[in-house]
């Protein structure tokens, strides 16, 4: 089977090589790049624990002299991949929601956590988790460490392969990949070029970013390996 892969490096390329190693041929184009900004110089507010929405937070942490202070406070991670990459990047105490926004909301509330917590973050986030702790007198210190440069253009082997039909999906991880994917097409040969491609996504959140018409097949859980699963279930 032959897919699109649509993810930033270097997992883009990573999810690649997965596929090819199960057998499967893979296209990849990265939608966005990322742009390391870092954390702001932190005043001494006595924070009780970080959330992460992302293992590319934990990168970035990585490389920040301030870190260290903030290696003695408990993790709350959205997923097993961020928990994953925050325990690598020297943190112990990480709990993992094992899945979106909500479900980290869910796990910090559970927890009891008092006082202000810090939230290293993407500056596009697709939920607001300062709104959903507000109410429980949580006091959340957002503060942007990364962002994403998107693509201009898309490349015109890849316009190629979804007007001939080339394709036995593409691969969307997020609603951010999905909109800049449906813009990118349509500012290339229009979103006609969509119609009967299937398209295999994350959850629901990112197939309501495409066009009604569009084939979308929805992950199990939202994770690659549901992702793959269900790309593959396609044969």
């Amino acid at each position: 089977m032959r897919f699109l892969v649509t993810r930033s490096e270097p997992q883009c390329s990573a999810s690649g090589q997965r596929l090819a190693a199960l057998g499967h041929e893979a296209l990849t184009v990265p939608l966005m790049r990322q742009v390391t900004l870092g954390l702001p110089l932190l005043a001494d507010v006595g924070y009780a624990a970080l959330a992460v929405t992302s293992a590319r937070v934990a990168e970035v942490l990585k490389q920040d002299p301030q870190a260290d202070a903030l290696k003695r406070l408990p993790v709350f991670a959205v997923g097993d991949r961020s928990a994953m990459a925050m325990r690598q990047a020297g943190w112990s105490q990480v709990m993992s929601a094992k899945g979106a926004g909500a479900d980290l909301a869910q796990l910090i509330l559970r927890a009891g956590v008092k006082g202000r917590l810090l939230y290293p973050a993407a500056a596009d986030q697709a939920f607001d988790l300062a709104a959903a702790l507000q109410s429980a007198g949580i006091t959340v210190d957002t503060q942007v460490v990364y962002r994403m440069e998107v693509l201009g253009y898309l490349p015109n082997t890849i316009e190629q392969a979804l007007a001939e039909r080339q394709l036995d999906g593409t691969l969307l991880y997020s609603r951010r990949s999905a909109e800049i994917f449906t813009t990118l097409v349509a500012a290339a040969s229009g979103l006609e070029l969509l119609r009967n491609q299937r398209v295999i996504v994350m959850s629901h959140g990112v197939a309501s970013s495409l066009p009604e018409f569009v084939e979308t097949v929805i992950a199990t859980a939202p994770n690659e390996e549901a992702l793959f699963k269900a790309a593959l279930r396609l044969s």
